[in-house]
Order: structure tokens, then sequence, then C-alpha cells
């Protein structure tokens, strides 16, 4: 898929941070126990950080828009591929927008959960590098929902600002005008 914008997707902030503080909260008994057997505290703080971080930054989900118009998610027990131009909206709620939910993508299939915190990636992704960079609905996302709307003009985006780039053939307007974000 050479030439295909590629994405690397995250878990949303605040979904990441729950989850890493239920994590943490579930071996809460077993750091009681370490210290009981007088383990170094700074090793304990060292392995809670460990886990917790690696909560917010190992699940992640590869995006692709490739040159046949066709936006394929894989990753995390997820694999979908639809076609761009039977999409009919991509929404976020204001819930996502603050980091405790999901955008979700509709098709004239159905719908999928899509993760928002996820950054452009140049060439296909390999080695370290593919898990650094993220932010709630980021640039990255924007950028992906609107060239996904230049391939299918006729989809609806709710809840998302158009990318810095974008330049609306509407006189202004954009197709996710959302009481609050203009």
């Amino acid at each position: 898929m050479r030439g295909s914008p590629h994405y690397r997707a995250f878990l949303p902030h605040g979904v990441a941070l729950t989850v890493a503080f239920a994590v943490v909260s579930a071996l809460v008994p077993l750091w009681l126990l370490a210290l009981d057997s007088r383990l170094p505290d700074g090793l304990l703080i060292f392995a809670s950080t460990l886990v917790g971080s690696a909560v917010g930054v190992l699940p992640a989900q590869r995006v692709v828009l490739s040159t046949d118009g066709r936006l394929r998610i894989t990753g995390f027990g997820q694999r979908f591929d639809v076609d761009a131009r039977r999409l009919t909206a991509i929404t976020v709620s204001r819930r996502a927008r603050a980091g405790f939910g999901f955008a979700v993508v509709h098709w004239d299939g159905g719908r999928r959960r899509l993760w928002q915190s996820m950054k452009y990636l140049p060439r296909q992704p390999t080695g370290f590098g593919r898990w650094f960079g993220r932010g709630p609905v980021a640039e990255d996302f924007r950028s992906l929902v609107y060239r996904l709307y230049l391939s299918n003009p006729s989809m609806t985006v709710e809840g998302v600002r158009p990318p810095a780039w974008w330049r609306s053939p509407n006189g202004g307007q954009h197709p996710g005008e959302v009481a609050g974000l203009h």
C-alpha cells in the first residue's frame, strides 16, 4: 500500500487513564504484599508506572486510507475494511472530544468505533517509532476525516473541526459544523 496514508490510533486519553487506573487499582493487593516482604519502594513505583503507561501506549490500531478509496482499520482485535464511498457519517460526541469516548464511523451497512487519538505515519510503520505521538482529537485525526470527506462529499461529519489545510468549496462552511467548535 505504497502511497496510502498510514495512521497509528491509540485509546483516547480519558479511556486510557480510566483503564490504567483500574489496572493499577487491581494491583494494590499485590503492592501491599510486596511492601510486607520489604521490597524497595522505588521498584514498586517503577512497576506501577510501567503497567499504567503500557495500558495507554500498547493498545494501538493501524488505520490506512488506501489509494483505491478503502478505509482499513486493523489491530487490537479489530479488522475493518469498507469502501470510503459507502460511508454516511463520522461522528464525535462531546464526551469523545473530551477524551472519554470514541468517534463512530457510519456506513450503509452498520457502524464501528474509531479511536480518534492518532498519529500520521509518513511511511509504513516499522520499529519502535510507531508507538509515539498522540493527542485528543488530533490534527491527524481531523486530516483523516476530511480526506474521507473529500472522497465522499455526501458523508456527514459531526463534532470534528476541519484541519488547518481545509479550504471548503462551499463558502467557508464545513460539514462538521457544531455549535461551540468554530
